[in-house]
């Protein structure tokens, strides 16, 4: 089964103003943007909402700073209920609300038994983003009680969808939770593995994954899960995967994460 992948390519065009020079050389712009900024009215305030327990690193690991936290996202619960979730890298999802409640642990993945691993390059591994269904606080559907992480795992914990021969480093996991109680501020519950992909190097690798919050039930789009996927790591794309639809790397992939047949732990929507 082929892996469809959606690339997007933005090009932006940046035209300064230059003074025509002898020879057909543009002289040098001392100040491209000629007229005065004026300040706006607009003002923007920032005060601190929540602050959640200060983590360690697993590992010294390389090109990394002595983060109290290494928190990645802020995103709803998607319930009615006002909660929050927060994922930190190094492994605990913690829960707050739009209130700013003092954040408490939901779930911690280091305590899991599901292959987590941060240590290969703690800027960019371990506990990266997390997605809720959006029928998570609706009893009786199909995404009840379901949510969704992105994480680091040991190439040697499971088998990869993709680039299993090439997971020198780790590779990179979207695991489905299902818990017993969605109502509940500490996660109990079980879960299974829905993708999972071989990552060469200990950088560039799975981000974002998010549910489309613009549709409604009916729409073909409902409950589809998108995730981002960086090139692989190292530096200047060496195994050329953003120049290639053969792989998922350097894509963002839509799947169906209810819609696995066989041994497969997903679908994949038309």
């Amino acid at each position: 089964m082929r892996l469809i992948v959606m690339c997007s390519v933005v090009v932006s065009l940046v035209v300064f103003p230059w003074d025509a020079a002898v020879g057909g050389q543009s002289e040098r712009l001392e100040n491209p943007i000629r007229e005065t900024i004026e300040k706006g009215e607009l003002v923007v305030g920032v005060d601190e909402f929540v602050r959640v327990p200060r983590t360690a690193d697993s590992s010294e690991g390389g090109q990394t700073n002595p983060a109290y936290a290494r928190i990645q996202y802020l995103v709803s619960v998607g319930d009615g209920s006002g909660r929050l979730a927060i994922n930190d890298l190094r492994g605990p999802l913690y829960l707050t609300d739009e209130g700013g409640a003092t954040p408490t642990v939901f779930l911690d993945l280091r305590e899991q038994d599901v292959g987590f691993d941060d240590s290969m390059f703690p800027n960019e591994t371990g506990l990266v983003s997390v997605a809720f269904h959006p029928q998570f606080g609706l009893e009786g559907t199909p995404g009840y009680g379901k949510f969704y992480t992105a994480y680091s795992a040991g190439s040697d914990t499971g088998i990869a969808d993709y680039l299993e021969d090439d997971a020198e480093s780790h590779e990179s996991v979207i695991r489905e939770w299902t818990v017993a109680d969605p109502d509940a501020d500490v996660f109990r519950g079980s879960s299974r593995e829905v993708f999972r992909i071989g990552q060469f190097a200990p950088n560039h690798n799975i981000g974002t994954i998010a549910f489309n919050p613009h549709v409604e039930a009916g729409a073909p789009d409902y409950g589809m899960l998108y995730a981002c996927l960086g090139d692989g790591g190292a530096a200047h794309d060496p195994r050329d995967y953003g120049q290639s639809l053969e792989v998922p790397q350097a894509a963002i992939i839509r799947i169906d994460p209810l819609g696995g047949e066989g041994t497969k732990g997903y679908g994949i929507p038309s």
